[in-house]
């Protein structure tokens, strides 16, 4: 339903976050900025999320799809990324009572393309038209889901750096011969 929402939320010493959100019924806008410390390092956070929704829900399931650009930054001592990525998510689902339980489900596919720039050590870091896809479905109790399908380059300083692909089920950029896992790396 239509609404707005506005709150902040502290993790005393780790993190604190104002959180503002809008949706009207098809398009909406997120907001959060404040800040996070990770693995020692604070970080400064200022990201927005706009975009919309198509299709609709009914009492047989869904078929909606949701267009939306996340822009903004995350800025600590020594580096920085600006984030400029497009979302495309595309759900479905079949839930009539009509239907047997072993035949109702549902399956959503998403595509982030990603041109943020990491800027650390003097050097900048661009991903090039990077595509992740991921997807997963779930029918009759089963359910699956992952990543399946990483596209795109990285440009350092402007000039081709890596590949990027997806290396048994893992995104990784590959530059040099050597495949760097992408994605957070736990402390």
């Amino acid at each position: 339903a239509p609404h707005r929402l506005s709150y902040q939320h502290r993790v005393d010493g780790e993190a604190e976050a104002t959180v503002r959100e809008e949706f009207d019924g098809r398009g909406f806008a997120a907001q959060v900025t404040g800040w996070a410390v990770w693995q020692g390092r604070k970080f400064n956070v200022d990201l927005a999320a706009r975009g919309g929704t198509q299709g609709g829900t009914d009492a047989d399931g869904a078929d909606t799809r949701t267009i939306y650009d996340v822009t903004g930054a995350v800025t600590g001592d020594d580096v920085s990324l600006e984030v400029r990525e497009r979302h495309v998510s595309h759900f479905v689902s079949a839930m009539s009572l009509q239907l047997l339980p072993s035949m109702r489900g549902s399956a959503n596919q998403l595509i982030a393309t990603l041109g943020s720039v990491v800027r650390t050590g003097g050097e900048n870091f661009q991903f090039k038209d990077v595509q992740v896809e991921t997807g997963s479905r779930e029918k009759g109790g089963q359910s699956s889901g992952g990543v399946v399908a990483v596209s795109g380059t990285i440009l350092r300083n402007d000039r081709p750096y890596a590949v990027c692909t997806l290396q048994q089920g893992v995104p990784v950029a590959v530059a040099g011969g050597s495949a760097i896992p992408l994605g957070i790396v736990p402390p």
